[in-house]
């Protein structure tokens, strides 16, 4: 017999349906301004920044298109012979450097591609390009194609240098009204520069043959940065909707971009009105969209209709620090082996450098999501994360480790298990079958607090 808690909120789920179903699209989270302006988003639209003046390319300076080959209907180097090859998503913060976050993941991911070592996860600085090379751009916009440009000038504009240090050597810290100086990198940056060979872009009219091209681009080359128009209902729509099926749909033609993005992957799909979509990687946090991702219909936004910038790297070029130094050792993971669906519980990681560096973590909870690289914590120090499922089941939580150079550890596992139990079953039940309807099941879970 239901007691009255569970009476009461039967009561609440009821309403919630009836009055949800009518707008909601269970497929497609074809979701208009106007729906969207109903729900309470987890960040303001304003905290998603955009560039307020992104710099032009010159068109004479453009690369020829690639020759067009024969390509899959889906492909992602997220999931490319069962590997990730792409990096942690990180957050641009308070400031409008997508240009500089998408040159950078673009890097990182083509240089894990080159290694042919899809863990290597070089951790780059996106505050060198900022502050050492500001003719690339700022705050207020850029370009990645500049980023790179600059990167392998060896000129003063370019820092006198061909290369880009790692995250550890000048952490981000750039916002409107705040860039450090160049001069803040560390001591030692000279000795920890990757170095690019080649780089480069072409403009995308939005055609289906320049859809291939761009098809083509990144499977000989990996994943691209590409422009497009952040619209209110753009940023709305990612801090709701976390489908990893679901995408951004066509909504018309737009004018300008402003934001710079990173497609890596696509999937056609005939019963989509242009015929597919691509697979893109977004620099406002793993909140938004899916684990930070988002999927986005051909020709939306001007996805497909802006410059396709790439970049190459060669690996004979630079030794990883984790080829001559001693990685971490495989941390300590503990926490709770048994718990309940909608509560946080705690898990620490603890390990020892044998340099006596300091150490970076970061943790896979099992259930698709992962946290970013926490720290840095000094050796032997405990690093503490708090962690929720939303769903019953058994879970492998991981925890690695790195040190500033970016050597990294092993992986330690705990398993979890997550059960049901008879009262709140039918509710699990009813949770799974609402999961197609991502706004009802986000609130029905903040309901239930089992």
């Amino acid at each position: 017999m239901l007691n009255k808690k569970i009476l009461t909120i039967s009561i609440v789920i009821i309403f919630l349906i009836l009055s949800f179903l009518p707008i909601a699209n269970s497929q497609n989270n074809k979701i208009i301004s106007s729906k969207i302006n109903k729900y309470v988003l987890e960040k303001p639209i304003n905290d998603y920044k955009v560039m307020i003046d992104p710099i032009p390319l010159d068109p004479k300076k453009a690369s020829p298109k690639p020759e067009i080959i024969d390509t899959p209907s889906e492909f992602s180097w997220k999931k490319y012979n069962e590997n990730d090859w792409t990096t942690y998503v990180k957050n641009q913060g308070e400031c409008g450097s997508c240009w500089a976050f998408a040159a950078v993941a673009v890097l990182e991911s083509v240089i894990n591609i080159k290694e042919g070592f899809s863990e290597l996860n070089p951790d780059l600085s996106e505050q060198y390009i900022l502050s050492c090379l500001p003719e690339s751009g700022s705050c207020r916009g850029g370009s990645s194609f500049r980023a790179f440009m600059l990167i392998k000038d060896t000129t003063s504009a370019g820092n006198n240098c061909n290369g880009i240090i790692p995250e550890s050597c000048f952490s981000y810290q750039s916002n409107y009204d705040y860039t450090p100086e160049c001069s803040e990198k560390c001591q030692t940056w000279q000795d920890q520069l990757i170095p690019i060979t080649d780089f480069g872009f072409w403009e995308s009219d939005g055609t289906e043959q320049d859809r291939e091209a761009i098809k083509t681009e990144i499977i000989q080359k990996g994943p691209v940065c590409a422009g497009i128009k952040a619209t209110d209902s753009f940023k709305k729509w990612g801090g709701i909707f976390h489908n990893p099926e679901g995408y951004y749909p066509y909504t018309g033609p737009e004018e300008w971009i402003n934001h710079v993005v990173v497609i890596l992957g696509w999937k056609d799909d005939p019963t989509i009105t242009n015929g597919g979509y691509w697979i893109c990687k977004n620099s406002w946090g793993t909140q938004w969209g899916y684990n930070g991702l988002f999927n986005i219909e051909y020709g939306a936004l001007n996805i497909d209709k802006s410059s396709i910038i790439w970049v190459e790297y060669d690996p004979e070029s630079y030794q990883w620090p984790c080829e001559t130094t001693n990685a971490p050792n495989k941390p300590i993971l503990t926490g709770e082996e048994d718990g309940k669906i909608i509560r946080n519980y705690i898990y620490t990681a603890k390990t020892n450098d044998q340099d006596n560096d300091q150490i970076y973590y970061q943790f896979s909870w099992g259930d698709d999501t992962y946290s970013d690289w926490l720290g840095p914590y000094e050796s032997d120090e405990n690093c503490e994360v708090e962690h929720m499922w939303l769903q019953a089941g058994n879970f492998q939580v991981k925890v690695k480790a790195k040190d500033e150079h970016g050597a990294q550890s092993q992986w330690a596992s705990l398993d979890v298990s997550i059960p049901k139990n008879k009262a709140n079953n039918f509710y699990h039940q009813l949770l799974k079958t609402l999961e197609k309807y991502t706004i009802l099941h986000k609130l029905i879970s903040i309901i239930f607090e089992f």
